[in-house]
């Protein structure tokens, strides 16, 4: 029986599976998930229940046994998938990629087997399209729009709302009652390009701030208080482009596990810090974190404690203090160009996705 708890704390232990020796080094894989035929866009990941959701440009959303890294389940889809979250609570799976955002109810165990689509959405949601420009009057694509597209999906911590980040730079709000479409946050604006897609969407520990941002002008902090009829949304933080400072395609961002900070990721491979307090929110430092390459994600984790984690050509660890760090802790390649890591909570383990594809489960400590 999966058991559901209202916030996701608790430790998915494994042992150390399939460990790998190159030369004198233990390599730094322990497992590699194999199922997915190409790029894997985003992790999700419930400890308690020991479920991890993939969405894949395969037109495929996979969820795997994390007592085993064994795939469980196959949902086909008709699009690239771009997007996967599971509700704090354990009882959705939401997955999006063009036109449609699909939710499915989790039962109460996985099949014991691997299956194809056990499972039917309990709702598919019409994604908002993007007006077509630059069309000359008369043409075909005048006055059309292409399919929307979400980028990145978060559900708040409370479990009271789902968050989607759009390719039209809007953020979409959903009431995980009945998934009512609750409201479009539209204050991003474009960038010289004239692209202003929302690529990251995260709430705060108390589900009352949203960060989102991607390639857009700026990254703004939302207040989100209440629900329904009832809600009421408004920008309390706005961080704009800047010409000395990190590019207007910023890539991630994430809360740390108090809510205190914020660690914003971009195109230029600095990382940004926001302190947020009672007064308001400041930038309280940056890094250079992947000179030359994107910081294309990052995680706060609790092993090694107080660390951050960054993402790019390799995969980074970084003490966090008072000061921004000038050295990591480790550096951790892994073959390959990395596009996400997602910590394993209460552990020093992680699952990462290449953008070639390959999977992994890594240690995120040596032995030395």
């Amino acid at each position: 029986m999966l058991r559901r708890m209202p916030v996701v704390l608790a430790t998915c232990l494994l042992p150390a599976l399939g460990a790998q020796e190159d030369g004198d080094t233990a390599s730094p894989i322990l497992h590699t998930l194999e199922g997915h035929r190409g790029h894997v866009a985003r992790l999700a990941l419930h400890a308690e229940d020991h479920l991890l959701a993939t969405a894949g440009h395969d037109n495929t959303v996979r969820v795997w046994d994390t007592t085993t890294d064994e795939l469980r389940v196959t949902l086909r889809t008709d699009s690239q998938q771009f997007a996967v979250a599971i509700s704090p609570d354990g009882k959705w799976l939401a997955a999006a990629g063009d036109r449609t955002l699909r939710i499915w109810k989790l039962p109460s165990k996985l099949p014991t087997k691997p299956a194809t689509d056990p499972w039917k959405p309990q709702a598919e949601l019409e994604i908002p399209g993007t007006p077509i420009t630059g069309a000359p009057p008369g043409h075909p694509a005048a006055n059309q729009q292409m399919p929307g597209t979400i980028w990145d999906l978060a559900f708040s911590p409370d479990s009271k709302l789902l968050a989607a980040g759009t390719f039209a730079g809007t953020v979409e709000l959903y009431d995980t009652r009945r998934f009512d479409h609750l409201a479009s946050l539209a204050a991003h604006h474009a960038v010289s390009t004239g692209e202003n897609m929302v690529e990251f969407v995260a709430w705060s520990p108390d589900s009352k701030h949203l960060v989102s941002g991607g390639k857009t002008a700026e990254t703004l902090l939302w207040r989100i208080e209440g629900r329904g009829t009832k809600r009421r949304d408004k920008v309390v933080f706005e961080l704009p482009e800047a010409e000395d400072g990190p590019p207007a395609h910023r890539m991630c961002a994430a809360f740390s596990p108090d809510g205190s900070t914020i660690a914003i990721g971009g195109t230029d491979g600095t990382i940004q810090l926001l302190t947020v307090g009672k007064s308001g929110v400041e930038v309280s430092g940056s890094w250079r974190a992947h000179p030359g390459a994107y910081s294309h994600h990052l995680a706060f984790a609790a092993s090694p404690a107080d660390t951050l984690l960054t993402v790019g050509d390799d995969l980074r660890i970084w003490p966090l203090g008072d000061d921004p760090p000038t050295t990591p802790l480790h550096t951790l390649a892994l073959g390959g160009a990395l596009h996400q890591i997602l910590p394993i909570p209460g552990s020093d383990q992680a699952y990462a996705a290449l953008f070639d594809g390959p999977l992994h489960r890594i240690r995120l400590t040596s032995d030395d």
